[in-house]
């Protein structure tokens, strides 16, 4: 990606088309307002959905008792040896009720929502704006049921981020992983989501043939491990025994639990869009891999090189002008005004007309913004 900022003497007719396309494009995405308004809706909204009650009475029992229960006192089952499998969650429920009343059980919801987005946070950030917003606009829609509400889901919703953004960092630090999935057993049935999830990505990261793979002892252990973890509960297997009997697509009555044609148009219409997304992203990642690259990799051994590093989500910035060949200081001002907002020059080059400087994808808008302020061209010439 390539942006232009156009220096003195130039004529007037492009430094207004370079200008409109910077500000009209760039520094406007359509869907960035709509995604800043869902965000401070799921923060700001809370129901009270019909399973409150249940969750918070139970979790006020558990207080009480200063233990669990094994039968479940508001039911017609109550006969039935009862196994608690959102316990822990429905304890902090209680406790964050107990201390501050119906204002607890809202912040506790409020917690789970910035402790989320702020994982998703830095991962956005990296992102181009043509791909950050609609992502973010996407990932509010998709938890705006679950965010609406005070229900052990909201640790689900949590752990997922917490999960992938452990696969997509460095191996050794998924060793974190077992510890977040003994929680996770203890506050919602989703850890068999993550589980899922966890084993499928260390199946195909396991059969792939990348050199950038973890040893065996990640992608194997790992998942052994997280899976064991879940172990760590007051009822042990059992659990894993309930989770099997209980968990039936067949049971209409439990929303989350039904596939995708069965639930409203609009979730439907969610889900493809989301998976439309996520195949135009994975689309593009795959057409930008240079051909340079393959090229390289064909004649390694005539070149005799070690290893290929390459980043492709890079952008050239350039001033062009033929002032600077008289004007030295042009490229020492357009160096300063990127240092000044700290965004790293990856690569310099210049010649009689023009200096480019090769930066982060990411940062590419502001970097002709700062320079488009800095060199004047803020104003009608």
């Amino acid at each position: 990606m390539i942006a232009c900022v156009f220096c003195w003497p130039v004529c007037c007719e492009n430094l207004r088309i370079e200008r409109s396309i910077s500000f009209l494009i760039t520094r406007t995405p359509v869907t960035m307002i709509p995604a800043w308004i869902g965000v401070f809706f799921v923060l700001l909204t809370t129901n009270a959905d019909p399973d409150l009650w249940e969750h918070l009475r139970f979790g006020l029992d558990a207080l009480a008792a200063h233990g669990l229960t094994t039968i479940d006192p508001y039911s017609y089952t109550s006969d039935i040896p009862w196994l608690n499998h959102e316990w822990l969650s429905e304890v902090v429920i209680a406790a964050a009720y107990q201390a501050f009343g119906s204002a607890g059980l809202v912040a506790t919801k409020m917690t789970f929502i910035i402790a989320t987005f702020a994982l998703l946070a830095p991962v956005l950030r990296r992102a181009p704006e043509l791909w950050r917003w609609p992502s973010t606009l996407l990932t509010v829609l998709g938890v705006t049921p679950i965010a609406l509400t005070v229900r052990p889901q909201l640790w689900t919703m949590l752990f997922v981020v917490v999960l992938c953004r452990a696969l997509n960092a460095a191996p050794s630090r998924r060793w974190f992983l077992p510890f977040a999935f003994a929680v996770w057993a203890n506050v919602h049935g989703g850890w068999i989501v993550g589980v899922g999830v966890l084993w499928l990505w260390s199946t195909v990261e396991g059969v792939t043939g990348a050199k950038e793979r973890p040893s065996l002892w990640i992608t194997l252990g790992v998942p052994a491990a997280c899976t064991l973890a879940t172990l760590v509960n007051p009822y042990g297997v059992r659990l894993w025994i309930f989770i099997a009997e209980t968990v039936r697509l067949s049971r209409a009555n439990i929303i989350e639990w039904q596939p995708v044609w069965r639930d409203s148009i609009w979730m439907a219409l969610l889900w493809l869009l989301a998976v439309g997304w996520t195949a135009l992203a994975i689309r593009r990642a795959s057409v930008r891999r240079p051909q340079a690259i393959a090229v390289i990799e064909q004649r390694r051994d005539a070149i005799g090189y070690g290893e290929l590093v390459h980043d492709d989500a890079v952008a050239k910035v350039s001033i062009v002008g033929v002032g600077i060949r008289s004007n030295p200081s042009l490229a020492s001002k357009m160096f300063e005004t990127l240092a000044e907002r700290q965004i790293n020059l990856l690569a310099v080059s210049s010649s009689e007309i023009k200096v480019s400087a090769l930066i982060a994808e990411a940062e590419l808008d502001l970097a002709v913004r700062v320079l488009h302020t800095a060199f004047g061209l803020d104003t009608d010439a």
